[in-house]
């Protein structure tokens, strides 16, 4: 598998999903199966800069030293009630 087809296989992933967030990659034995011996975080980061998907970022008040995140395909409109 190349670079190119295991960031599809994450397109298809949060594209299915609706959203991803990268520590759920881990719970996904065919996901971890079919990326074994790449990079996740580098290949995600890549999609970002690519415009592939976005990451949301965000800060629970109880848990405020820590950036949590998630994947959502490109082009979701997102907003905050």
């Amino acid at each position: 598998m190349t670079a190119e087809q295991a960031k599809e296989r994450l397109l298809e992933k949060i594209v299915g999903l609706q959203r991803l967030k990268g520590t759920e990659i881990c719970s996904i034995p065919e996901l971890v199966i079919d990326l074994q011996g790449f990079d996740i975080p580098e290949l995600l980061n890549e999609m970002v800069k690519e415009g592939q998907i976005m990451e949301i970022e965000y800060v629970l008040p109880e848990m405020n030293w820590r950036v949590k995140s998630f994947y959502l395909p490109a082009g979701t409109e997102a907003r905050i009630a």
